[in-house]
Order: C-alpha cells, then sequence, then structure tokens
C-alpha cells in the first residue's frame, strides 16, 4: 500500500511530487543508472543504523515505472532516481518501507538528478564524473548543455570528457591524484595524435617515477603543425565538432561532421543543407550590405581560436 501525506509547497515545487512510503521490494535501483556505480553494503553499516535511531530524514527520489524507456523488470513499479545509498541501507538494515518522493521528470532529467546530488554530497571520484558525463553525451547533450545543467564550468566537463577517452589505466592514476588536469590534457593530445595505448600508458608510469622521486616534470606535449595537411582521426573530427558546438551551437558545421563520421545519412545531411541555403538566402536579403558578417575573416578568427583550444595544454 502506498501512503500519501502532505508536503510544504518549497518542497513541492523541488520535487513536483509528493511525499510516499514504498515497500523497498517494489523499487528498482539500476547500478547502471547510479553514477557512483554498484554500493556496496559494508559501507552502509553506518548508514543503517542511524536510520534506526533517527528514521530516513532525507527521502529518496522515485519515478514512476510508466513513465521511463529504460528497462525495468518485471514486478517493480518504480525507478529509484537518486539516493542508492538511503535504498540499500534499507536493504541491508532489512527496513521494509522506505521514505519516497516521486518526480516525473523523464531519463535524461533523472540522469541529471542523481549526478548533481552526488555532486553536491562531493562523493564521486572523478573517474566516476566522467562516466557520468559520458552517459549524458550519449544521451545526446552537447558539452555547453552538460555544463549549464550541472553548473560546472567548460573546463570540468572537458577534462572528464578526455579522461574517459584514455585507458583504464590511466583513468586509475588520476582516481589515485598521481596524475591533475593538466597531465589529462596532455595525455589527450597525444591519444588523438595517434599514440598507442601501451605508450600512453608507459609515459604516465615514468611521469608517476620521477614525481616519486622529487622531480618536478610534466608530459611533453606532441608537436603540432598547423600548416600541415592530412587525414584527420575520427577523434579529432569528433573535438573538432565539440569546439563548433562550444562557438556556434549546432548547425550546419556540425552536422557535416556527423555525416562525415557516418552519425547522419545522405538524406539528412542534404535536407540540412537546403535549410541552410533557405537560411543564407533570407539573410542576405534583408541585413543591409554595411552590416553583414565578414565570413572568412569570421573563419579566420574561429580557426586560431580552435588552434589554441587543441594546443592550450602548452601554456
Amino acid at each position: 500500500m502506498v501512503v500519501i501525506i502532505d508536503v510544504n509547497p518549497a518542497q513541492k515545487r523541488q520535487t513536483e511530487g509528493s511525499l510516499l512510503f514504498l515497500p523497498v521490494n517494489e523499487i528498482f535501483a539500476d547500478p547502471q543508472f547510479n553514477c557512483r556505480g554498484e554500493i556496496s553494503p559494508a559501507n552502509v553499516q553506518e548508514l543503517v543504523a542511524s536510520i534506526r535511531e533517527h528514521g530516513l530524514i532525507q527521502p529518496v527520489v522515485v519515478r514512476s515505472a510508466s513513465i521511463t524507456n529504460l528497462k525495468i523488470p518485471a514486478g517493480k513499479k518504480w525507478h529509484l532516481a537518486a539516493g542508492f545509498r538511503r535504498y540499500m541501507a534499507h536493504l541491508v538494515g532489512e527496513i521494509p518501507i522506505i521514505k519516497a518522493i516521486e518526480s516525473t521528470v523523464n531519463d535524461i532529467d533523472a540522469r541529471i538528478l542523481n549526478l548533481n546530488e552526488n555532486i553536491l554530497r562531493e562523493e564521486l571520484d572523478i573517474i566516476q564524473e566522467a562516466r557520468a558525463v559520458a552517459s549524458l553525451r550519449k544521451d545526446g547533450l552537447t558539452t555547453k548543455e552538460i555544463q549549464d545543467r550541472l553548473s560546472q564550468s567548460f573546463g570540468w566537463v572537458q577534462i572528464r570528457t578526455m579522461l574517459y577517452k584514455l585507458p583504464e589505466q590511466i583513468q586509475e592514476a588520476a582516481k589515485t591524484g598521481a596524475i591533475i588536469q593538466n597531465d589529462i590534457r596532455d595525455l589527450y593530445s597525444h591519444c588523438i595524435a595517434g599514440v598507442k595505448e601501451k605508450d600512453l600508458i608507459e609515459m604516465v608510469r615514468g611521469l608517476v617515477e620521477d614525481r616519486d622521486k622529487g622531480h618536478k616534470v610534466t608530459i611533453k606535449p606532441p608537436n603540432r603543425n598547423p600548416t600541415k595537411k592530412y587525414k584527420r582521426k575520427e577523434q579529432e573530427l569528433f573535438t573538432l565538432q565539440d569546439y563548433i558546438r562550444e562557438a556556434i551551437g549546432n548547425g550546419l558545421p556540425t552536422r557535416i561532421i556527423a555525416w562525415v563520421t557516418g552519425f547522419a545519412c545522405d538524406d539528412e545531411i542534404f535536407e540540412d543543407l537546403d535549410e541552410y541555403v533557405k537560411w543564407y538566402n533570407q539573410v542576405r536579403e534583408f541585413v543591409p550590405i554595411d552590416k553583414r558578417v565578414d565570413l572568412k575573416m569570421e573563419h579566420k578568427l574561429i580557426h586560431k581560436r580552435l588552434i589554441v583550444t587543441l594546443d592550450e595544454s602548452k601554456k
């Protein structure tokens, strides 16, 4: 049975739902959805004791299984969006009923809610944050959208995006603090330049050994010749696509890169081209000549900023 009680207006506005008392066995807590991953029963013993003595102070957040596109096992009526440690504490302590707030947000907003709660509690390591950011990108969010939704800086999102694309051994080094953010940028520069995984790992091993000996060392960024023409690697195209999104937003340039990398079909790109031609003709018709943007100059400025972004680790 579900018992509903009133909550104050401020709490209603924040949660968009009512306070519920739900059977724990009706809730599906997907560790793949949780940005912290699997919660160990050994890590919630103190929380179990606290709940038994004081009750659950902060409710978990759930969504009805009927509103999510995620796979929910049979017999589960609710999907857990936030509060995985509190949920695990109820399982470990064999506390059958849990206090919860029902939310009606979509799957992407539920991921944002889950990640934001853990960031505010400072309970995540950098790998967990990187994986969560990667999940949001897979859901279609741009770097700028993730930045805004999490109230984090561009650099915060960028570093975690880079780290996720590096080998697992390097990710672990970042987790332990053996390498810092500037190291991650330099290693990522080597990665998109085509350096092999074993060589990247060797760079980190040598870096850590030298620092343990007290030496002040850094990873030398790869040499980049901005005038050299060569076939770009897929990761370089995605890096360029991200930069364009940050500079001017989504549009024809980002769609062309999506087409080149196989994420847009011929019909889609030609439809986008037709729309761009219509828009361009309207701009030329209604904008006075002296107010029109010098496209060549704009392209030069964007190119210059892009080179700075790609080589910022040299600073």
